[in-house]
């Protein structure tokens, strides 16, 4: 009985030495950025008020919508958006802009000049 005993702690040992040894990796957080989406107005409406317009960003992978409205100089930003293919459409004083499957994968990519039409 001594011996079993003996056994089980050793055993016991060897499994608490092999379970405190794991490491447990968490997955790498995935770095987010701002996107910068400036309208640009048409060339045949040059006073076109662009401010307060409102810009989507939908996500092709989620289907997530973030909305953002324009600043006075007609520039909108969306903040800790993920990498990922994104649809942008926007619409100011009656004139849209739509930009398809746009990929952006880092902050460079994120400067989105969008015309209207």
């Amino acid at each position: 009985m001594k011996g079993v005993e003996t056994s089980m702690k050793k055993i016991l040992l060897v499994l608490l030495l092999l379970v405190s040894s794991c490491k447990t990796e968490f997955p790498t957080e995935i770095s987010t950025f701002n996107v910068e989406v400036q309208l640009v107005r048409p060339q045949a409406f040059p006073n076109l008020n662009i401010a307060n317009a409102i810009v989507r960003l939908r996500s092709l992978e989620t289907g997530k919508i973030d909305t953002s409205f324009t600043d006075s100089l007609g520039l909108a930003i969306f903040y800790d958006v993920r990498p990922g293919r994104y649809d942008i459409r926007t619409r100011a004083s009656n004139r849209n802009g739509v930009l398809l499957d746009t990929l952006m994968r880092r902050a460079e990519e994120a400067k989105i000049r969008l015309q209207l039409l």
